[in-house]
């Protein structure tokens, strides 16, 4: 469970490079949320214009992230195949059998 957490520190380096170091956790923040806001607009997530109005990315960019799974990896999507069939059970790398 650790090394899930020591992993996304890798993120934080990541998004404190930009940055100008005066103010890091907004600037890491801000980051985070361009993150996430470019997640939500690839899965396909509508957002309101400054006009009110409610917008989706087209078909093109949503057929896209269904198809290429490099990207699905960049934004966490599980992959098909990490599912394991009915009536099976597939151990975790980290269980440790004595």
């Amino acid at each position: 469970m650790t090394e899930v957490f020591e992993c996304f520190n890798a993120i934080f380096r990541y998004c404190s490079i930009p940055s100008n170091h005066l103010a890091p956790s907004r600037d890491i923040a801000h980051q985070l949320a361009a993150q996430e806001t470019l997640k939500h607009i690839l899965s396909g997530g509508w957002w309101a214009t400054k006009a009110g109005i409610w917008t989706r990315p087209g078909p093109s960019v949503r057929n896209f992230i269904s198809t290429d799974p490099v990207l699905q990896t960049l934004i966490g999507w599980a992959r098909k195949d990490a599912f394991a069939e009915p009536g099976k059970h597939n151990l975790p790398y980290f269980c440790v059998c004595f």
